[in-house]
Parts: structure tokens; C-alpha cells; sequence
């Protein structure tokens, strides 16, 4: 199942920010999510409720899931 993806405009403007090596490795990894939200190396956050992270180079991609 495939999952659709939603990016806030401040993760956006984040992410332009970047040098192009890292933005590909960001980019990338959000991809992978739409396939698989919760990869083995997914993390969620303590005390955060439904917030779930993965690494994605040196940064973390911080994302929630909700299911329709």
C-alpha cells in the first residue's frame, strides 16, 4: 500500500536550504516512507505522541501517519 505524503512548508523551506547532497539523502529517504512508514530503524519519539523519526544522513525526518 502506498501512502500519501504531505510536507509542511517549513520542512520545505528547510530542506531548500541544504546543500544538494544532503537534500537528496532527505529527499530519498521520504520517498522510502510512502512504501513503508514505519522501516525498521524507525523510532518513535518519547512523549510525543503519534511523532515518528528516521536518519537520513547527519539530519533526522521527523513524520506522523494517520491512517483514513
Amino acid at each position: 500500500m502506498e501512502y500519501e505524503l504531505k510536507i509542511s512548508t517549513d520542512a520545505l523551506k528547510s530542506l531548500k536550504s541544504l546543500p544538494n547532497p544532503e537534500r537528496r539523502k532527505i529527499a530519498d529517504k521520504i520517498e522510502l516512507l510512502k512504501n513503508d512508514p514505519y522501516p525498521v530503524k524507525a523510532t518513535k519519539i518519547q512523549k510525543q505522541g503519534d511523532i515518528w523519526r528516521v536518519r537520513a544522513g547527519n539530519y533526522r525526518v521527523a513524520y506522523t501517519v494517520r491512517k483514513m
